[in-house]
């Protein structure tokens, strides 16, 4: 996929610099338009020429040099100094800048070509001081400002005034046509007219937006689940459309046709979904899943053009690919906002770099690009091993296990009991390390997609021509026609279940050598998620939701009690058939298959955040990592041990890995009856023994 950047460094002369980087290849253009000189490069790498390009392109940027003309959506690329508020009018011509440099605050207002059109001292305009941090231009004619008072000011010429004064502004203001929308403190929303009037107030308001042409208001209250669109011209509403009970929604998009909501999956899930409906009939629209916000970014919002919009990247549809992503947002500095401009049209990004970029959406693809497919390798018969690349040899020590990779493992780690899965989607290997007894077992056969540990092996879905499960990465098992985002959980007994994150089948579970679907869960809610789950005594005990389910031997699910209070994707099932979750305040809960709570303090000195881990075998006690900033807890102490047969916590102390204070300790597991500290670095410490 090509990606390509054409600057100008406008004068007299003007200056040019086109840069075009096609996977490993990076050509650059420089020069004037008369003399140019062109420069191409090849690396070994194709993160080496994506760094090599993003370091040039800084360097212009900061040089003075702005985008030539819009490209594929891009319509605004220029470098920044101050470090404050950005926003984008919904025309898109006019860039805001809000600062407060030497204690000045200022606003300075830019064309999208870079070009500084003004700069005004809000402190001698007669805005307070101490307001100034939240003062944010985003009118159409970029004229009126929002502060975090109870006043709205707007600015005439080289004076400002007071346009309405309203309880608790906090700075958020989108305009629609004639209607100018506030958001305050403690969840409330005002409308107002362009005289100052308040046509309708109100409370209790997670997600709010105004249509462009100020026909329409759409709001979602905290938790309701249900989208509400209200005629902006007086406040009556015009339709309610229900998400669900119980949605986080993030944002919400409205135009005059649809109106749209960008809201969790499922409690405490990472993933993002939206859905859509007709203002005029309240039908539904067919509901768009997106991967995690880490792959997104830290901050996400929906444009009323039909776009999740994360730091550098846009997405459309069912595909987790994006439509665009920007190499320099997406490789260099981390968000610093992500303002989508009234109307939903324009988006602008900046970044702790200083760039500033602003794209109209319109101009976006609707389709991720094509990228060629590798070649499908040729499948073993069964019952024999993957010859995959291997992963360097895991170094084993008295005191210590080293796992080294060629690449880092950027498909992040699956943590079994007695076991953990690294995987690289580089070498497209899985190491699998085997922490039941000392010195590790360790294999490396292929790219692992979900797993479970169960008592008689390790059941693996691989995904090479389709999902395979396969056993102990050597015998390949049947094929499992199953959609994109699937979860395979299994803790205790000999029946792994999967689960379909998308909601749309229902969970299967593996008895008598085939994957039988289990009923009472998928009923429930098209939007599932996975959750703890013990297979002990020939039954399933899952969280699902917010609330804990048995199977039963004919692959029913039934509800034995609410989870309500405790994040149910966090409980993990105990040898003796009990629920353990952590607690923001540093102490665990327990609950007995009838719902009964046990709370167990950890005894710190001040609150940490906890991890919880079920030790296998048959020693029933559990595994508690103290997390303090997590990764980072300075303390003597890294964890605890607890017994499921009663008694206090046995304390671990650093002292006991031979670890000093300045070594992060991310996770505790165990290896036969021994503890091993995870410290950074791929580096598992084991506990020492007395003499």
């Amino acid at each position: 996929m090509k990606t390509t950047r054409a600057l100008i460094l406008p004068g007299k002369t003007p200056r040019i610099w086109h840069a075009e980087l096609d996977g490993a290849r990076l050509a650059i253009t420089s020069g004037t338009a008369k003399k140019p000189s062109t420069k191409e490069e090849t690396f070994e790498q194709e993160h080496e020429a994506e760094d090599k390009f993003t370091s040039e392109l800084l360097k212009k940027l900061r040089g003075g040099y702005v985008l030539d003309g819009a490209q594929g959506g891009l319509v605004a690329q220029f470098s920044s100094t101050t470090t404050g508020i950005s926003s984008v009018s919904p025309d898109g011509e006019t860039v805001w800048e809000v600062d407060d440099p030497s204690g000045v605050p200022t606003a300075r207002v830019f064309t999208r070509s870079g070009q500084l059109l003004a700069t005004h001292d809000l402190r001698a305009l007669g805005i307070p001081q101490d307001l100034v941090a939240d003062v944010v231009a985003l009118s159409k004619d970029a004229a009126l400002i929002a502060c975090a008072s109870t006043e709205v000011w707007k600015l005439d010429g080289t004076s400002l005034r007071v346009f309405a004064s309203v309880e608790g502004c906090s700075g958020r203001l989108r305009m629609g046509g004639d209607r100018v929308l506030l958001r305050g403190h403690r969840a409330r929303i005002t409308l107002l007219d362009l005289e100052g009037n308040v046509v309708t107030s109100l409370e209790n308001v997670e997600a709010c937006a105004l249509s462009d042409d100020g026909r329409y208001l759409a709001t979602c209250a905290r938790d309701a689940g249900e989208l509400i669109v209200w005629n902006a011209k007086d406040g009556t509403e015009v339709r309610r459309c229900s998400l669900g009970e119980g949605r986080g929604v993030h944002d919400v998009a409205i135009n005059a046709e649809h109106v749209a909501a960008l809201w969790s999956y499922f409690p405490a899930s990472s993933r993002r979904s939206t859905q859509a409906f007709s203002i005029e009939t309240g039908e539904q629209v067919m509901p768009q899943v997106f991967p995690g916000f880490d792959t997104i970014g830290s901050r996400e919002a929906l444009t009323s053009t039909g776009f999740v919009v994360g730091f550098g990247t846009f997405y459309t549809g069912e595909d987790a690919t994006p439509v665009r992503e920007y190499v320099e947002f997406t490789r260099v500095g981390s968000s610093h906002g992500v303002h989508v401009a009234s109307g939903g049209r324009f988006v602008l990004m900046r970044n702790k770099r200083g760039i500033v970029a602003v794209w109209d959406t319109t101009q976006l693809p609707r389709e991720p690009p094509k990228v060629e497919s590798r070649p499908k390798s040729k499948l073993p018969a069964p019952s024999t091993d993957w010859g995959g690349p291997k992963s360097p040899v895991p170094v084993v020590t008295d005191d210590a296990l080293i796992i080294p990779f060629e690449h880092a493992p950027d498909g992040g780690g699956k943590e079994l009991p007695g076991g953990l899965i690294y995987s690289s989607f580089a070498d497209e290997v899985s190491t699998f390390v085997d922490c039941t007894s000392w010195p590790p077992r360790t294999s490396s056969r292929m790219h692992v997609f979900g797993a479970a540990r169960t008592a008689s092996g390790l059941f693996v879905l691989q995904h090479r021509d389709g999902l395979w499960l396969t056993r102990d990465f050597a015998e390949r098992g049947k094929f499992v026609p199953l959609p994109r985002y699937a979860e395979v959980v299994g803790v205790l007994g000999e029946d792994p279940i999967i689960f379909d994150s998308d909601g749309l089948v229902p969970p299967l579970i593996w008895r008598g050598g085939e994957w039988k679907e289990v009923t009472g869960l998928h009923d429930i809610d098209a939007a599932g998620g996975t959750g703890a789950v013990n297979l002990s005594d020939g039954f399933g005990f899952i969280t699902f939701r917010d609330a804990a389910w048995r199977v039963d031997e004919q692959q029913r699910a039934t509800k034995l009690f609410d989870m309500r209070d405790v994040n149910a994707s966090w409980a993990f099932p105990t040898i003796d058939g009990r629920f353990v979750s952590p607690l923001p305040e540093g102490k665990l809960v327990f609950f007995t298959r009838e719902g009964h709570r046990l709370v167990i303090d950890m005894k710190e000195k001040r609150k940490v955040s906890l991890g919880v881990r079920p030790m296998p075998g048959p020693n029933r006690s559990l595994l508690v990592t103290y997390g303090g900033s997590y990764g980072k807890n300075k303390t003597e102490f890294i964890g605890a041990r607890i017994s499921l047969s009663g008694g206090r916590p046995t304390p671990l102390r650093r002292a006991d890995f031979g670890l000093d204070a300045e070594d992060e300790v991310a996770d505790l597991f165990m290896c036969g009856d021994e503890v091993l500290a995870y410290v950074e670095g791929n580096v598992f410490h084991r506990l020492r023994r007395n003499p």
